[in-house]
């Protein structure tokens, strides 16, 4: 089914309240453990067994060998697929079958080529390196390691405490671990991450936008959706994960969220209480019942997340050089910051953006259009612009034909903004816009001091520079500022969300498109 007749067969989505689903106190169930990735003492959680890797020739030529051949990627993940009128299972994509397709499952797909040397590697049995026996060889390196670590901890320790607060200093009270200890106040748990994204139905013409935030603890910490039907204004809300137990079961408390559609599917990730990213889909967003576990942790032999970092999620559709692609980015558990990208229901294996972020990194993830001479694309999203703390400053990377499909550094190499916290590190959020046809030429990144709940936002324009402020903000509850924000979240229809942990309430914004520092208020989100 090509990506046409699949948006076809949703052009009749309405939003409905499925009352069945919405939270309520007679529905409610105990919360579960409270176990919070954030915190440093699971630090220590056993790494997840890192994705597989197919040999290459230049692989063979250096003597590697893999515990896995190509054979292995071949197995397609479980379907994506919908349920339609006669209650038939209807796949979203076509996966390609067992063979041929080897090379692609195990490759980054489209445009987007990563970088020589970024994909996860290891060392194959029975071989001599360097003249020793490998188990010899790793003792010394061993030894070589305990030396260089100690040498590093006190190092990174060092450099942490010119971020982080004296003792008698003031604690980061808008981080997800401080909010963990506090009592809930509302109907939104107060260590609640915030995704969104926004669409429009193909059929009616008829935009919406789609808030995912994380119930209260008193009703099980559940992932929830708010939709609004831009053209009347009303809300409807939905618990997204009541309809798989499995998930529900295990959704961590404080969980980073990401969101993502292409119009025709719609994505929402997660943390489980394992620490392993998970993914929940859905071809019909506005029925509770029809959200399902998705194929991405299974496929990527269920990837870990740094402790503190994020998520961050895009669909790169409408593209002629981009495939359509489904691209996720966080924090590996190694401390790297990846990508992984999803064509025609599968999933290839994350490339390295990054290796030398901040622990607990923020991650944002965001389409643009590249232009000159070298692109023939038009205004067409062909390009992606990703961005993550390195040391103490905000970095950007960028991929796309004006970089040959390799990841970049952005803005000459240098930081967008120094000075920013680290552990925690603050929230990031990121989206781009057009203004005169040309395509997604605006970049918008917004984050959050952990410590008074502050905004600050950077702006790149086409023949700019990066310009960094506090966002003004208009009308809207008059103490909600003072009151602070701890998540953030953007749409590509410059809107965003910021969620107020004291009042327990996320509000919608519109940012002014001639001017990114301007910011009415809008709507409180119907939680």
């Amino acid at each position: 089914m090509d990506q046409k007749d699949k948006k076809d067969e949703f052009s009749d989505l309405e939003v409905v309240v499925d009352n069945s689903s919405t939270l309520s106190s007679s529905s409610s169930v105990p919360p579960p453990p409270r176990r919070s990735y954030w915190n440093e003492k699971f630090l220590a959680v056993p790494d997840s067994p890192p994705p597989p890797k197919a040999k290459s020739a230049k692989d063979e030529e250096a003597g590697l060998e893999y515990p896995f051949s190509a054979d292995t990627l071949t197995a397609p993940p479980p379907a994506y697929y919908f349920v339609d009128a006669k209650g038939q299972k209807q796949a979203l994509y076509t996966v390609p079958s067992n063979g041929s397709d080897a090379a692609s499952i195990a490759s980054f797909k489209g445009s987007y080529n990563n970088a020589q040397g970024g994909w996860w590697r290891s060392l194959g049995e029975g071989r001599r390196i360097c003249g020793l026996r490998k188990n010899v060889f790793l003792a010394v390196m061993a030894g070589g390691c305990f030396l260089v670590f100690g040498v590093l901890t006190t190092t990174l320790l060092l450099t942490l405490g010119r971020n982080r607060p004296h003792s008698n200093g003031p604690s980061p009270q808008f981080s997800t671990l401080e909010l963990l200890s506090q009592k809930d106040s509302g109907p939104v748990l107060a260590a609640s991450d915030l995704a969104a994204m926004n669409w429009t139905d193909p059929s009616a013409g008829t935009p919406y936008a789609g808030v995912v935030y994380q119930s209260s603890g008193d009703t099980g910490a559940a992932l929830m959706m708010a939709v609004k039907n831009e053209a009347t204004q009303a809300w409807s809300k939905m618990n997204i994960s009541a309809a798989v137990p499995e998930v529900a079961d295990a959704i961590l408390p404080g969980t980073p969220l990401a969101a993502a559609t292409d119009g025709g599917m719609w994505n929402v990730y997660y943390v489980d209480k394992s620490l392993s990213i998970a993914e929940v889909y859905s071809a019909d967003p506005t029925n509770s019942t029809s959200w399902r576990q998705g194929s991405f942790s299974a496929a990527l032999a269920r990837p870990t997340i740094q402790p503190g970092s994020q998520l961050s999620a895009m669909w790169q559709q409408q593209c002629a050089s981009c495939d359509n692609a489904l691209f996720v980015m966080w924090q590996s558990n190694q401390a790297d910051i990846v990508i992984a990208n999803m064509t025609n229901g599968v999933w290839g294996q994350p490339a390295i953006v990054a290796s030398d972020a901040a622990p607990g990194s923020g991650v944002a993830i965001s389409a643009f259009t590249d232009s000159g001479s070298e692109v023939t694309t038009g205004a067409d999203p062909n390009a992606i612009r990703m961005y993550y703390e390195q040391n103490d400053g905000l970095m950007e990377v960028m991929n796309g034909p004006s970089t040959g499909g390799q990841m970049k550094t952005g803005n000459s190499g240098d930081p967008i903004k120094d000075d920013l916290s680290v552990r925690p590190s603050p929230k990031l959020a990121s989206t781009t816009f057009g203004t005169d046809g040309s395509g997604l030429t605006n970049n918008v990144v917004t984050f959050i001091d952990p410590f008074k709940g502050a905004l600050t936002t950077a702006a790149w324009k086409p023949q700019g520079d990066w310009v960094v402020a506090g966002p003004q903000l208009s009308g809207g509850p008059i103490d909600l500022e003072e009151q602070g924000f701890s998540s953030v979240a953007q749409t590509q229809e410059t809107k965003v969300y910021l969620y107020s942990p004291g009042k327990s309430e996320i509000h919608e914004y519109a940012v002014n498109s001639t001017d990114v520092f301007v910011w009415t208020w809008t709507d409180k989100v119907q939680c």
